[in-house]
């Protein structure tokens, strides 16, 4: 048992490498098989750590992509409960700003306004980069359109602000295949919401 075990942790990083690798190649499809294969290890092996909550957090974002909403939140979910296990703030708020993005997908406004709002305690409470404010505040700008309309922009544009000054920055090469085209998607989706929601 110890021998299946040890082969097991050592095949993490592997399966873990290989999901990446795929994602930033295209091939989808190849990198939900690969990290859900580590996400089933880390279960198995009943590991609470940053790695795990990682390995459910990566293939949440990858089905939010495809459209399977349903089963995105499932992961996203358990990237929740892992990062609340770690207690690790910036995990928690990771963890959290997927879970909003799923539930606002799936249109559960009223439910995830609490959960965008605690998010965005996190992120300026630990003063994190533009990438992560920016985009919890648009979020929760999209939450907030039918209580505050004032409010909503007001965060909206901040979005924008904090997107737009990453993108101005020097962006690392490592960062370049998938970090720098998923922001520039989020500055134009930003960009219409703005164009369509005026007072």
């Amino acid at each position: 048992d110890r021998d299946v075990t040890g082969v097991q942790t050592c095949a993490l990083p592997i399966y873990w490498a290989l999901g990446k690798a795929y994602y930033v190649a295209g091939r989808h499809d190849r990198a939900l098989e690969e990290s859900r294969q580590a996400a089933a290890l880390y279960d198995q092996l009943k590991l609470r750590n940053a790695s795990a909550m990682e390995s459910h957090a990566f293939p949440a974002l990858i089905l939010l992509d495809a459209g399977q909403l349903h089963e995105a939140l499932r992961e996203a979910d358990r990237a929740v409960d892992l990062a609340n296990a770690t207690a690790i703030k910036s995990d928690i708020g990771f963890t959290l700003r997927i879970q909003g993005q799923v539930r606002l997908a799936l249109g559960d406004i009223a439910a995830v306004r609490a959960v965008l709002k605690r998010a965005l305690a996190i992120s300026v409470e630990l003063h994190e980069g533009p990438t992560q404010l920016g985009n919890v505040q648009f979020q929760y700008a999209r939450t907030l359109w039918k209580i505050d309309r004032r409010v909503a922009i007001d965060y909206a544009t901040s979005a924008r602000v904090q997107i737009r000054s990453y993108l101005d920055s020097e962006i690392s090469e490592m960062e370049k295949p998938y970090v720098l085209p998923l922001q520039k998607r989020r500055l134009a989706e930003i960009n219409r919401w703005l164009a369509e929601h005026k007072l």
